[in-house]
């Protein structure tokens, strides 16, 4: 199980975030959320993570520990408790979704086709 602990904005948008179809607040430029819920990874759809301002979707499932994101609007940074971190693009190539896990000990990103 993975826990998404916050999240920081700074895009000139406002981030909206909902989890399991419920909204978990929003965060105006340079605001942080905290949302300290943890994220089901059994595979469901309906238990994605939406972010707003971006028009894209989040899957996040096969990761264990806490994660932070930060928002821009270049992109978004995923950073676990290991101060590990990798940034998106999408505001350049848009995917439907983005499904993260571990693969041979690294932490992984991998795009919808």
């Amino acid at each position: 199980m993975v826990r998404l602990l916050s999240l920081f904005n700074r895009s000139s948008d406002t981030v909206s975030v909902k989890m399991y179809d419920k909204d978990m607040g929003s965060a105006f430029n340079n605001e942080g959320l905290y949302i300290n819920k943890d994220i089901d990874d059994s595979g469901d759809w309906k238990m994605r993570v939406f972010l707003t301002c971006a028009n894209y979707k989040f899957k996040i499932s096969r990761l264990r520990g806490v994660i932070r994101l930060v928002i821009a609007d270049d992109g978004i940074t995923l950073i676990n408790d290991e101060d590990e971190a990798i940034t998106l693009y999408p505001k350049y190539v848009h995917h439907k979704f983005y499904h993260t896990s571990i693969k041979n000990g690294k932490w992984m990103i991998k795009r919808s086709e």
